[in-house]
């Protein structure tokens, strides 16, 4: 089975009913836990048009459609773009936990250490439970692997230096990003992995939080460390003088890693004075606008620059 149709397995009710939130996961401290709850319109506007999806919310006679048929067409589309990695991780995103766990279940922010790590466990072994009788495993890093291969085991248990050569350049590399958590500065690096797309460029951008791996037993500096020592590149987005992206920039210069800055010109003009702190001031940045149009043409900048990294070939940046 190759890559493509194996995805296309995930389109089973059981298992869309774990990830819409509908399926009972654990009892926890008096509390029945479940995936974050997702209405048809999280599924068709939350999701659906963050990746550009059409998925009609009515059928033709008007009346509104089941939530695991609007379900069904997001995996489709995803598989059909080979995406479903991507909205996996936006599922599984940690935010959306935080809002389920303090509206939803009234328990506050202390909570989400213990609470997101026990419920996003849970639910991928009820996934493995139903994909078992069809071979297929979802490994804690969302790849979707064989389970009784040699192949599959190889994907799902060793790390990235201990692969072949060949088995590398079949592998998408990872990117990290390091950024403010706002929209504005989400939207950029969207943009960005836009770009690598269409370039073609074997690079996908994370940032802190994406991917849930059960093995940092919420170390959150230890997932930062190990995804900055994995990376390829680092982009970093100062636009905002903020203590978080700070601290994982020198993480990334100690690592002496690959590294792009990037700065939003306002911003740059508000924040900083027009003047970067001393320690940085060496550093080349890359300067974008806000605006779909400027912010494209900013991310063509980068994403060209990104390719000259990983071919290790100059290329002219305007």
């Amino acid at each position: 089975m190759d890559k493509e149709n194996s995805w296309s397995e995930l389109k089973d009710k059981e298992i869309v009913s774990i990830l819409d939130g509908d399926t009972e996961l654990i009892q926890s401290d008096n509390l029945t836990l479940n995936m974050p709850h997702l209405t048809a319109k999280d599924i068709v506007y939350g999701i659906g048009r963050s990746f550009k999806y059409y998925i009609p919310l009515y059928d033709d006679n008007k009346l509104a459609r089941s939530r695991w048929k609007l379900f069904f067409d997001l995996l489709d589309n995803a598989t059909k773009y080979n995406q479903t990695k991507k909205v996996l991780e936006l599922i599984f995103d940690k935010r959306n936990f935080r809002k389920y766990i303090e509206d939803d279940l009234g328990k506050d922010v202390s909570s989400c250490r213990k609470l997101i790590p026990l419920i996003q466990k849970e639910a991928i072994d009820r996934i493995n439970d139903i994909l078992y009788t069809k071979d297929l495993k979802l490994t804690y890093q969302l790849d979707l692997v064989p389970l009784n291969t040699e192949i599959g085991y190889i994907k799902a248990q060793v790390n990235l230096e201990d692969k072949s050569e060949a088995s590398q350049s079949e592998e998408l590399q990872k990117g990290f990003y390091i950024l403010p958590f706002k929209q504005e500065n989400e939207d950029m690096m969207k943009a960005i992995q836009m770009e690598l797309n269409k370039k073609k460029v074997n690079l996908d951008l994370v940032k802190a939080g994406d991917i849930f791996d059960c093995k940092y037993q919420n170390d959150i500096v230890a997932e930062i460390k190990d995804s900055i020592n994995n990376a390829k590149v680092i982009i970093t987005d100062i636009s905002d003088i903020n203590a978080n992206v700070y601290f994982e920039l020198g993480i990334a210069m100690a690592s002496n890693k690959n590294l792009i800055m990037i700065c939003n010109c306002d911003a740059f003009d508000e924040n900083y004075k027009g003047k970067l702190p001393l320690d940085i001031s060496t550093t080349r940045v890359i300067f974008y606008k806000r605006g779909f149009q400027t912010e494209m043409e900013a991310a063509d900048k980068i994403a060209k620059e990104i390719g000259s990294i990983l071919d290790s070939k100059p290329v002219k940046i305007d």
